[in-house]
């Protein structure tokens, strides 16, 4: 799991590198204020996958600890704070693709 999920963040800020790029190189240095508003929910998006890539290389790690080093973790635990954090994660990440999605675009034509 962690070497797919550094993959996906990995691209995901490249994507989001070549877009800011892109869109400063075709409506010119006078937009920047619509392009980072326009870039703040990805923004936001990129810093949740971070921090669940985190936690799912911590949980990783604690499983090949458990597995292979034979040491003791209070797995109930871990796995109810990883849940808790994907749900919270899933609903922000729910809420900011409603906003990137509906909001976001008549925020932009209504300013432009």
């Amino acid at each position: 799991g962690v070497p797919i999920n550094t993959t996906i963040y990995i691209l995901k800020v490249i994507i989001l590198s070549l877009e800011i790029t892109f869109l400063i190189l075709n409506l010119k240095l006078v937009s920047i204020p619509f392009i980072l508003v326009y870039m703040i929910p990805k923004l936001i998006n990129i810093f949740l996958l971070f921090i669940l890539l985190y936690y799912s290389s911590n949980f990783s790690i604690i499983l090949f600890n458990l597995l292979f080093k034979h040491r003791e973790y209070n797995m109930r635990l871990i796995i109810k704070r990883y849940s808790k954090l994907f749900i919270i994660i899933l609903l922000l990440n729910t809420v900011i693709t409603i906003l990137e999605i509906i909001v976001l675009p008549n925020l932009l034509t209504f300013l432009i």
